[in-house]
């Protein structure tokens, strides 16, 4: 008779114990609730346009229960209730809630807490939190347009051969001249560092000024960024902006320039067909140079037609 009670007890406090695990939720997150996202405050905060969020509703999600949550930790509790929020949410189809604070429940008698709930509205939200795939791409800055350059190192556009000569040899610089091509060993206004001008006639008149600035090679990189500084300055953002020096080249620009590895210079032009370039080239003595370029609209044309014609 003893026996058959104590198999009794056994058996119901099983069934009663069953009863209590089911009453307490201890939700794990699904695959759906573990990408809704979470804040106590509301989607733009975070990034989203007004206008990309959708509200689904008020949801409120619980854990623990009145049996068998007393021996969770408020910790777990609460985190049950997040993850029971989370993913109500999901199955709505959201993927974002905004909840208030989660709130500790004792609805027992032994005063020990066991139950927390946590309540939120949840949203369906499109496109990047950061806001980036909402924005507008940026437009490219438009060119600044100053005056086209009359000239560049102590030479004009337009002037004769015997003029470009003369302004040569005046600045201290030797002359020389075959057809149409000039050259001067110096350049009458000095560019700081050792540098020789190559001239381009096109009908007698100069239209094209070609500037190799040599620098010693430590230096090269600190000139390029001088010369193309000051362009900037004087004639704004260029149509064509530079490339940065390829990382392998960081050590030494010098050595890829000279091995045809110097990144893309960068231009300016104008609507007339001035035009301006500057970049990190071979000189004619194989040195890395930074090499400024100054074309008239008679250079550019003359240029556009092709090598002797």
């Amino acid at each position: 008779m003893w026996l058959e009670r104590e198999r009794w007890f056994q058996a119901a406090a099983v069934v009663l114990l069953s009863v209590g695990l089911v009453d307490c939720r201890t939700a794990n997150l699904s695959g759906g609730g573990a990408n809704v996202a979470t804040s106590q405050s509301a989607p733009v905060d975070h990034g989203y346009t007004k206008n990309a969020c959708k509200s689904l509703g008020f949801v409120v999600g619980r854990g623990g229960g009145s049996f068998g949550g007393s021996y969770i930790s408020n910790e777990q509790l609460v985190e049950y209730a997040m993850n029971d929020l989370r993913n109500q949410v999901a199955e709505k189809g959201g993927n974002f809630v905004q909840h208030d604070t989660p709130q500790l429940g004792v609805p027992g008698g032994d005063g020990a807490t066991s139950t927390a709930t946590v309540s939120g509205t949840a949203y369906a939200c499109e496109g990047d939190p950061s806001g980036e795939e909402d924005a507008p791409a940026p437009k490219a800055p438009k060119p600044k347009l100053t005056e086209a350059p009359e000239g560049a190192g102590g030479f004009k556009f337009a002037q004769s051969v015997e003029e470009a000569a003369g302004a040569c040899t005046r600045g201290g610089g030797s002359w020389k001249i075959e057809a149409d091509e000039g050259s001067c060993s110096s350049t009458p206004v000095p560019v700081g560092v050792p540098a020789s001008a190559a001239l381009g006639f096109c009908s007698g008149k100069l239209c094209r000024i070609d500037i190799s600035a040599v620098p010693p090679s430590a230096e090269l990189l600190a000139k390029y960024e001088e010369l193309y500084g000051a362009l900037r300055k004087k004639y704004g953002v260029p149509m064509k902006d530079r490339a940065p020096v390829p990382e392998e080249c960081s050590s030494d620009v010098s050595a890829c320039v000279s091995g045809g590895k110097a990144p893309q210079g960068a231009t300016w032009k104008w609507p007339n067909d001035f035009q301006i370039d500057v970049g990190l080239v071979s000189s004619p003595a194989a040195e890395p140079a930074v090499r400024l370029t100054y074309r008239s609209p008679e250079s550019v044309a003359k240029e556009s037609l092709g090598p002797g014609l």
